[in-house]
């Protein structure tokens, strides 16, 4: 009771301080599993997918693993020899205060407007022959305060909050989320799953990590919330002749935000998508991949038959071609598909890694070999340990995101935005957060971070560069704005991760300028986020 009591009382006290949460790309321990990977201390697991919901805990510490007595801490509340065991999943508080306007991605379902944010979430992991219950909801609550929208106006029956977009290319991404403090519970990271052999079926709020990007994967992300989904895929990579596969396919249902537009009838749509990776016996350390996605309009009854098989449409628009009713074999869905390899070398402490997207359907085969980069995005990226001892090493990694439109979009019709379409309006988005890389549609970044680990815990610096949606400044801002005046922000974020009995104590600070807000010449900006983690363990 003692110890529940001071975890109450020190979360409590948390709650009221500023504080925060960086633009973290990965939770601290997914970061160090990955790296340990780099080291050959474990097994590379696959980027493909995820086939159950993350808690934040990694119970089985690997060989040489600076953290492996922090894994062991998990406090199983009972187990029995039928198998059956209940375990808590440690409690955590992550808060943020921004200076002048939101700013943060991969924080889920939590939305970092400027003023304070916190997030509090705890839970419970329960197993009996082979089904696995996960119940890890988030309690957030953001002060949300006052600052100045965009000078352009949105499109007619759109929230005065909403993403001021052009045209028919809109999307539910809202500058501010309404003009009053904001507090949800979000499911967070729950689950029902069961697992036979190799394969797992399961119920899900998780959200989902699809390719090997760090800070920007393409499809899916922990950028927004997870969305209520159903899945089916392999619990581990299954042997092949050739190697390992491994797979996901899901189906299910995203919200609107209250912030997008006036209507009432059209804020759910149905999502279904599939991962697959690739483990070849004769490359050592390599995986390939591929993702499809198709979101379309959520029909009264719910999906049909044929929309829960939308994964296996042709990939050419030729299939749909019917020259009196669709001659240019346009679907009314939006499909977005891309493919993905990482590389790890744990001989040299180092991986290199890719992702290569398309957001429209190509013709044909002589269009995609013509114009291959029309409605594309990519991320490509590295990281290398060096310095490595049993129980600490040194990091460095980097990571490049192009998600603006190519001159294609000069002649080809929509969609030529990434993550936007013309019939999905709401775009490709949960609750107002895009479902894919955080810095949203056509952005750019480049960062580059150096880090250590050890058994004390891990501290980390990231510098970085942002360009803010250039596709919308060059389709109606460029005519008037002035030369060099994209909106672009240098970063620079410090976090560190601190081990101190049943407590692991976090803290960040990042420092930005944002140069030309709303491509008005030197109309710059600076915004400080401070942060803070505390997260309790149970034993």
């Amino acid at each position: 009771m003692r110890r529940v009591f001071t975890a109450c009382l020190l979360t409590a006290l948390l709650a009221d301080v500023a504080s925060a949460q960086g633009a973290a790309a990965l939770d601290p321990f997914e970061a160090e599993q990955r790296l340990l990977e780099l080291l050959g201390r474990r097994p590379a697991a696959p980027v493909g997918g995820w086939t159950q919901a993350r808690v934040g805990l990694l119970t089985a510490g690997a060989e040489n693993d600076p953290w492996a007595g922090r894994k062991d801490r998990e406090r199983r509340l009972f187990g029995s020899d039928s198998g059956a065991t209940l375990r808590w999943i440690p409690i955590e508080l992550r808060s943020s205060s921004n200076s002048q306007r939101p700013w943060g991605i991969n924080d889920g379902p939590v939305w970092q407007g400027k003023g304070n944010t916190s997030a509090l979430s705890a839970g419970f992991v329960a197993e009996w022959r082979g089904f696995t219950a996960t119940l890890n909801p988030v309690l957030w609550s953001a002060s949300n305060e006052d600052f100045t929208l965009s000078r352009f106006a949105t499109s007619p029956g759109q929230s005065p909050f909403s993403y001021p977009t052009r045209g028919n290319q809109r999307i539910d991404a809202p500058q501010r989320f309404g003009d009053k403090p904001v507090r949800r519970l979000d499911p967070g990271q729950s689950s029902l799953t069961f697992t036979a052999r190799k394969l797992v079926v399961g119920a899900s709020t998780a959200t989902q990590r699809w390719g090997p990007a760090r800070r920007n994967p393409l499809l899916l992300s922990q950028h927004a919330g997870g969305f209520g989904h159903a899945f089916l895929g392999t619990a581990e990579p299954v042997d092949v002749p050739a190697g390992k596969v491994h797979m996901q396919w899901l189906w299910g249902r995203l919200s609107e935000s209250s912030f997008f537009d006036t209507l009432a009838n059209n804020g759910s749509r149905y999502v279904t998508g599939v991962t697959l990776s690739f483990f070849p016996k004769f490359a050592p350390g390599l995986e390939l991949g591929a993702n499809r996605v198709f979101v379309a309009r959520w029909r009264d009854g719910g999906p049909t038959l044929r929309e829960a098989t939308l994964i296996f449409i042709p990939l050419p628009k030729k299939a749909f071609e019917d020259s009196i009713t669709n001659p240019n074999g346009d679907d009314e869905r939006d499909q977005m598909a891309s493919v993905f390899a990482r590389w790890v070398a744990p001989a040299a402490g180092f991986e290199v890694y890719g992702e290569w997207a398309r957001g429209d359907h190509g013709r044909d085969l002589r269009d995609f070999i013509v114009q291959p980069e029309h409605a594309s995005a990519f991320a490509v990226g590295f990281q290398k340990t060096f310095r490595a001892e049993q129980s600490a090493f040194w990091h460095l990694g980097g990571e490049a995101t192009v998600l603006g439109a190519t001159r294609t979009s000069q002649l080809r019709p929509p969609p030529t935005a990434f993550y936007q379409h013309h019939l999905i309006r709401q775009g490709y988005t949960q609750r107002g957060q895009v479902l894919g890389a955080g810095i949203g549609p056509g952005s750019t970044q480049i960062s580059l971070e150096v880090g250590r680990v050890a058994s004390w815990g891990r501290a980390a610096v990231t510098v970085q560069r942002t360009s803010y949606d250039n596709d919308r400044y060059y389709a109606y801002a460029a005519d008037t704005a002035a030369l060099r005046t994209n909106e672009a922000e240098p970063a620079i974020i410090a976090e560190a991760l601190v081990f101190r009995g049943d407590w692991e104590l976090g803290g960040s600070l990042a420092l930005a300028k944002l140069y030309n807000k709303d491509y008005l010449l030197r109309n710059d900006q600076r915004n400080v986020q401070v942060g803070l983690l505390a997260r309790y363990r149970w034993r």
